[in-house]
């Protein structure tokens, strides 16, 4: 091989080189400045459906991955903040954004090219990459045009490996299979994560006259059923809502891809119009005719995701059932609809708080000796504690917007600090969790360990019950939740004095045991009087609203 042979080769690896990292570059710099735009997006979407259309391909068309924009859904819908069915679409809608990049691909970009790198350098020489302002524009706009620049490098190169004898002889005296190149875009897809990366680069191939019209569609499924592969190798260790999730972009690749290849085997084999024949009656331009099939496999997978969603998302339900923990950590009682009338709303909040209230004796059934089998597991209840207390801390946030009534605003403001607490005492629990959770093998550390679990357990017990029946609950809890400094002080002495007969390791898990109870017994005072003002607030509204009601008859 000589000289010039080389220099084309290195050309167009070069140009392949250029083209991933520009696309990294260029997504990477956008998620990180702007993910909390794209959440906010994405959550919007899944509240008003006639935008999911719109914000669906902007994220793809911004990002150039389906797949990254699906594992932001996959994230949103697991932590439960969006409503799953209603975010489906945007995973088949990304993609059909994602095609951009194939259209860049058909056309003559230098100018393009050189105005940005212009800009970029400019912008470098006059330090405004310092300012946090014009960061994320640099930064975005330097891989947009390092992504073009390897897009234009590689149809340059390719357009030149014809010059070169052998390939030459080698594509015109055998062409390479059709079936080995769906494999070989199947396995690049894969690895790519990304079907509009192989469609860009079919588009200079063919351009280049390295590939025909046929050829480059079959890469073009290939690499879209690779893309499918990778989301599901990439997703398949999550459980629940994100499986299920996992699957709706599966299924949008890989249906889109089982209705329409069939279309295209049978065009190749007979003399019937299909895919390429509509392309072709479209345009002239072997790069567009591309572009356009491209954008015609992502729109099906879309419209299957809009109009066959909800049958999907069923079928997945069954496939990947909710475990028990994700279901533990979702809302029954919390929907959108009830934003709309605050004192229901704050009703059903409070339903949910109780179920939060309901989970805090769990912290403690592993380490007591009445503990039944069978119970989820600390680090598991923890998980889906914390969900739920976020779905209501959400919920609040919203309701306080929609709120303009004085009462009903401090009656949500007693629910927030009811919220904040559990929160505290959640991790509260935990903690002694992780600090009992130790084979104290001294009779006297195992009697210490378990008077404490007993009675923190008494006092969660009591304080389940305090929010069924308030006006008497309340009272006996505020009285077993009163100062019991003087008690652990009493506790802490006593381990003191048995230096003896425990070691060190028990009396530190000890000593650590007993700040976190008395930590907790505080904050369970505090949320029974918490409980207890609300309880009076909510008497002194429904009396005015009463005296209000007699006034106007």
């Amino acid at each position: 091989m000589d000289d010039a042979h080389m220099d084309i080769f290195a050309m167009f690896f070069a140009g392949l080189g250029l083209f991933f990292i520009g696309l990294r570059s260029f997504a990477s710099s956008f998620k990180s400045s702007n993910s909390r735009l794209f959440h906010s997006l994405v959550k919007l979407a899944g509240k008003r459906r006639e935008l999911t259309v719109l914000i669906g391909t902007f994220a793809g068309a911004i990002t150039q991955s389906g797949v990254a924009v699906a594992f932001m859904i996959i994230s949103l819908g697991a932590a439960g903040a969006i409503n799953v069915r209603r975010a489906v679409p945007l995973i088949g809608w990304a993609n059909v954004g994602t095609t951009g990049l194939v259209l860049l691909a058909a056309f003559d970009i230098y100018l393009m090219i050189y105005l940005m790198l212009g800009i970029v350098g400019v912008g470098y020489y006059l330090k405004l990459y310092d300012n946090e302002r014009f960061r994320f524009p640099l930064g975005a706009l330097l891989g947009l045009a390092l992504l073009l620049l390897g897009l234009a490098t590689l149809k340059s190169g390719a357009s030149h490996l014809n010059e070169v004898a052998w390939v030459n002889e080698m594509l015109s005296t055998s062409p390479p299979s059709l079936v080995l190149l769906f494999a070989a875009a199947v396995l690049f897809g894969t690895i790519a994560q990304s079907s509009a990366t192989a469609a860009a680069i079919s588009v200079t191939l063919i351009l280049a006259g390295l590939f025909n019209m046929d050829q480059a569609l079959v890469v073009l499924f290939g690499a879209n059923l690779g893309s499918a592969i990778c989301v599901y190798l990439l997703g398949r260790g999550m459980t629940g809502v994100g499986m299920q999730l996992v699957l709706m972009q599966v299924w949008s690749k890989a249906l889109s891809v089982m209705v329409l290849l069939p279309v295209l085997i049978f065009e190749l084999n007979s003399d019937y119009p299909g895919l390429e024949t509509l392309a072709a009656m479209l345009t002239e331009d072997a790069g567009l005719q591309l572009t356009l099939v491209s954008l015609i496999i992502q729109l099906v997978g879309a419209l299957m995701l809009s109009y066959l969603g909800d049958s999907l998302m069923d079928i997945a339900e069954n496939v990947a059932p909710e475990g028990r923990a994700e279901t533990m950590g979702r809302p029954k009682y919390l929907f959108d609809q009830a934003l709309d009338d605050p004192e229901s709303a704050m009703d059903l909040l409070g339903r949910e708080q109780a179920r939060l209230v309901a989970y805090l004796p769990h912290y403690l059934d592993s380490l007591r000796s009445e503990a039944q089998p069978g119970g989820l597991p600390v680090p598991q209840l923890h998980s889906a504690s914390l969900s739920l207390a976020g779905h209501c801390r959400r919920f609040i946030s919203e309701l306080t917007v929609r709120t303009r009534s004085a009462p009903s605003l401090e009656r949500i403001a007693g629910m927030q600090s009811r919220n904040e607490t559990l929160v505290h005492m959640l991790e509260g629990c935990q903690q002694l969790y992780a600090s009992l959770d130790h084979p104290f093998g001294e009779p006297m550390a195992q009697r210490m360990r378990n008077s404490i679990i007993e009675g923190l357990h008494a006092l969660l017990l009591t304080l389940e019950d305090s929010l069924n029946d308030p006006e008497d609950d309340c009272e006996i809890l505020l009285l077993m939740s009163s100062d019991r400094s003087g008690l652990m002080e009493q506790f802490r002495s006593d381990l003191l004095d048995s230096e003896a007969s425990l070691s060190m390791e028990s009396r530190r898990a000890l000593f650590t045991a007993t700040t976190l109870f008395e930590r907790l017994v505080w904050q369970i005072h505090n949320f029974a009087q918490v409980l207890v003002r609300s309880d009076r607030q909510l008497v002194l509204g429904s009396g005015s609203d009463q005296a209000s009601l007699e006034s106007t008859i």
